[in-house]
């Protein structure tokens, strides 16, 4: 596959703030590989405080945090909503340009466009933040699932290689990512202020979130074969399977948590404490998947 000129990969913005243009993806590469083993530290520590504090919140009555949870949800969601609007256009324009084997293959987008680099950046930082998601269920005394705590720990390190990896199907994995959360943090804002959501909301996000698994697994498959085919691919193949096995491990959970959150439906009553996983849904409670 041939390499266009570096002017053609980049779509005309219509503004552009200093943050981006100021941003330096091979500093920043440097900077993220030298901390990569502290991703690892900073997982054992998320790890440690969330079982520490569930048993200390055993015995306790829980936290509302109504406010609290509701700013948290809104931040996140013009955090997701904004994030999405930045890298769209790159992606679209790659499609719309190249066609989706450039968008799948060639990871130019990293080194030539400041706006996407930054904001794929952006992206993987913004893993460790939601970590917070999951102390508000600790605190509230929310059901905590595998799916929950196993989703934050294995996206922190997928994302975070994608990064330092200049891997080209992130473009995919960053942009539908930003898309679900700004659908999905804007039904917990309105969910946090007791707001009645009709139920199929729920179901559609929680379909989009399969989608996106799908779509991630098809990109990384695509991206394989046309390795194994001798053309040319910004990604390694040891990083494809990996990528290609997290998002299959995703797909299977994701749709578990669908049939019996949606399908099966409620089957026992959820208990005061969250000593184990309950997928049963429902609707006046937070449930996260992801």
């Amino acid at each position: 596959m041939k390499y266009p000129e570096m002017n053609e990969t980049i779509p005309k913005y219509a503004l552009t703030f200093p943050f981006e243009d100021n941003f330096n993806y091979h500093a920043t590469k440097v900077m993220m590989e030298r901390f990569w083993t502290r991703a690892h530290y900073w997982i054992a520590a998320y790890l440690a405080i969330v079982f520490s504090l569930r048993g200390l919140m055993k015995n306790r009555r829980p936290f509302h945090l109504r406010k609290t949870l509701a700013l948290w949800n809104l931040a996140l969601a013009v955090f997701s909503i904004f994030g999405a609007l930045r890298t769209m256009p790159e992606l679209l324009h790659s499609l719309s340009r190249f066609g989706f084997a450039y968008s799948a293959c060639i990871a130019a987008y990293m080194e030539h466009n400041k706006v996407a680099s930054f904001w794929h950046w952006v992206f993987v930082c913004s893993k460790v933040i939601e970590f917070g998601d999951t102390m508000f269920l600790v605190l509230r005394k929310r059901p905590l699932t595998f799916l929950h705590v196993y989703h934050h720990v294995s996206v922190l390190l997928f994302c975070w290689n994608t990064f330092i990896s200049c891997s080209a199907p992130a473009r995919w994995f960053g942009v539908m990512n930003f898309m679900v959360h700004s659908f999905m943090y804007s039904y917990y804002f309105a969910r946090s202020l007791d707001i009645r959501m009709p139920k199929f909301v729920a179901i559609a996000i929680t379909a989009s979130q399969i989608a996106q698994m799908v779509m991630g697994a098809f990109v990384c498959t695509y991206a394989f074969v046309s390795k194994t085919r001798g053309h040319h691919c910004d990604v390694g193949y040891d990083e494809l399977k990996l990528y290609l096995a997290i998002y299959l491990s995703y797909f299977v959970l994701f749709l578990r948590f669908f049939y019996n959150a949606y399908v099966r439906g409620p089957r026992s009553k959820i208990p005061s404490t969250p000593t184990k996983e309950v997928p049963e849904f429902d609707e006046r409670r937070r449930f996260k998947a992801e």
